[in-house]
């Protein structure tokens, strides 16, 4: 009986999380770990790096989705990516900077990945979690903690982490 209860529920009545599932539970998680930080080793965090990095940990807790072609993260990669490429061109027109043109290749090169990648693939694991956080620690440490949370967070609810 409960095999075929865990069948029904995994197969037939399992809907994917939307992104505002994932940032609501990553918000959850967020506030319990922060408390539990809080109240047991006594880490006190300033008011700036929670506000931001709470918004890094939203961004992350949707990232994974970034493979999938109609997700939030999709559509808002699509323009900070289109925004930033005319930025850097314009920039090469006055400045004539070579390295002005890489940034927009590596854009394109990064969204033609996303073009080929399959959903609940390559940004669906662990290690990818890690390395897209890892460059926040040249900002601040506290970043990649709120990043990996919101990353981790995700994989947690699509039961990616438990297979």
């Amino acid at each position: 009986m409960i095999n075929m209860i865990d069948y029904m529920l995994r197969v037939k009545y399992y809907t994917m999380p939307g992104y505002k599932t994932h940032i609501f539970g990553y918000l959850v998680m967020a506030g319990i770990i922060l408390l539990l930080m809080d109240k047991l080793i006594g880490l006190h965090i300033s008011i700036e790096i929670l506000v931001s990095g709470n918004v890094i940990g939203i961004l992350y807790s949707i990232l994974p989705d970034i493979d999938t072609p109609s997700s939030k993260m999709r559509k808002i990669t699509g323009r900070l990516f289109l925004a930033v490429s005319i930025v850097c061109l314009i920039a090469f027109a006055f400045l004539r900077r070579i390295e002005l043109i890489y940034i927009p290749l590596a854009l394109i090169s990064f969204l033609y990945v996303l073009w080929f990648s399959r959903h609940r693939g390559l940004f669906h694991t662990p290690l990818i979690g890690i390395l897209l956080s890892l460059p926040l620690y040249l900002i601040d440490i506290h970043y990649v903690g709120f990043a990996l949370l919101g990353f981790f967070s995700h994989l947690i609810l699509d039961k990616e982490v438990l297979r």
